[in-house]
């Protein structure tokens, strides 16, 4: 059965996470590193995956993110 996403939710999840991103909080040297790894790697679809899959996770408890 598809599970279907709240707009509403994921944008506000992503929001929160933009505000993370743009603040000066300090993220963990572990989230950096996973990070700096996915950046560099040689398919930048790579990038847009892990975006999608954690902003899903993010907006539904039910998502697997490691179904993509």
């Amino acid at each position: 059965m598809p599970i279907k996403l709240e707009y509403t939710v994921s944008r506000q999840q992503f929001e929160a996470a933009l505000s993370l991103a743009r603040s000066d909080r300090v993220l963990s040297e572990e989230w950096l590193e996973r990070s700096r790894r996915v950046r560099t790697a040689r398919s930048r679809s790579f990038m847009a995956m892990l975006g999608t899959a954690l902003l899903a996770k993010a907006s539904n408890d039910e998502i697997d993110p490691f179904a993509l």
